[in-house]
């Protein structure tokens, strides 16, 4: 459910023109959850979360670096690169939780509680069907897979080189 990065615009029903969806927003990240539009706004640091039937900014959290977003059906996943962290935020609640990433950039934490691992600048990350947290942890030059059920980080991907090689190879041995 993840639209896209770049400038965010909303069609009007009532003109069907391009609007700026409100002063002072600069997009990174913008995914829509079925009934609000989520966009994450990478100089203002926070998430907006906008009702377009009453065209109105209706919430706003603040995060340091909050650059992409993703829908999982109940939770808004947010990518944190200046926190090296990332976040849930539940749809409904707005209720706000830490799922990867101790604040500090680095690599470190592998086997433990993702809360407690060290991330580099985490660009991006997907959730699949079991609720696992994959994030490309990008200055690390790595894939990292959070467990669902136990909360643990993993290297899924990369072996912390940056690089093109390792085709037919295990995952963890290939550079990213």
């Amino acid at each position: 459910h993840t639209i896209g990065k770049g400038p965010c615009f909303l069609l009007q029903p009532a003109q069907f023109r391009p609007r700026d969806l409100a002063a002072g927003l600069t997009p990174a990240g913008i995914v829509y959850d079925g009934r609000y539009i989520w966009v994450a706004n990478i100089f203002s640091n926070n998430v907006s979360k906008i009702d377009p039937l009453a065209d109105a900014v209706v919430a706003t959290t603040t995060l340091a670096g909050a650059e992409n977003l993703t829908f999982d059906g109940t939770n808004i996943w947010v990518t944190d690169d200046a926190l090296n962290a990332i976040y849930k935020v539940n749809a409904s609640t707005g209720n706000i939780s830490t799922i990867a990433g101790n604040g500090s950039a680095g690599f470190a934490g592998d086997g433990g509680l993702a809360t407690s691992a060290q991330l580099y600048q985490p660009q991006d990350m997907a959730v699949d069907g079991s609720g696992n947290v994959f994030i490309a942890d990008s200055y690390n030059h790595r894939i990292r897979r959070v467990d669902a059920v136990s909360g643990n980080i993993t290297t899924f991907a990369g072996n912390g080189t940056a690089g093109f090689a390792g085709d037919g190879g295990l995952a963890t041995s290939a550079q990213l």
